[in-house]
């Protein structure tokens, strides 16, 4: 029986690390190169590829009940919700278009939701119908550069019956956003029930 040993060596000549394989086989040892078969990404492939990385880091900011809103929504009744939201978002990732983060689970969708930029520096006004029944509403930015969402998805709580409009602040000014709001029954962390979420994109004060 042959044992096979794949390392990296320093080669002598250039100074490089290069992949080798060691074989043995009836006590003799042999070395040979392991040449690795790369093919480059196209333009549109490598657009792909960083728009499914960027969904699965927004995936993961999300809390355990915005995940668990997705479960049933896809055509596969097998599909788990991280692959329902992944297949739904890739596309919107993909055109630079606001994201759903959330399926409907026991709340209505925020009505005539509206982001603009606010009257200070930095600040986005967020406009909506009136949310009452103690119902909390979360906000949630994240900025746009160079044609595409950058960076974590930023949380802001409206908080029970949230008033219109709700001021976010804090933001870098002249730059464009991707706003999100979802209504939940209680505070964020301890909710049960969430809705949809609307978004858009606008630009910061």
């Amino acid at each position: 029986m042959s044992k096979v040993k794949f390392i990296s060596v320093l080669t002598e000549s250039h100074g490089r690390m290069k992949d080798v394989v060691f074989k043995t086989r009836n006590g003799r040892s042999t070395m040979y190169q392991y040449e690795k078969h790369t093919q480059d990404l196209t333009a549109n492939q490598e657009k792909v590829r960083k728009a499914f990385v960027k969904l699965v880091d927004d995936w993961k900011q999300l809390s355990p009940l915005v995940r668990k809103s997705w479960d049933g929504h896809g055509e596969n009744p097998n599909a788990s919700g991280y692959n329902i939201f992944i297949g739904d978002n890739s596309p919107r990732q993909m055109a630079a278009e606001p994201l759903r983060l959330s399926r409907k689970l026991g709340e209505e969708r925020l009505a005539d939701f509206k982001a603009t930029p606010g009257g200070a520096a930095g600040q986005i006004s967020c406009g909506f119908a009136p949310v009452n029944g103690d119902r909390h509403l979360a906000f949630f930015v994240q900025e746009k550069a160079n044609g595409v969402a950058t960076g974590s998805l930023e949380r802001h709580d409206g908080g029970a019956n949230c008033a219109s409009p709700f001021i976010v602040t804090g933001l870098n000014p002249g730059m464009e956003y991707f706003v999100y709001a979802l209504v939940t029954d209680k505070a964020y962390h301890e909710a049960m029930l969430v809705s949809e979420s609307v978004g858009m994109l606008t630009t910061a004060g």
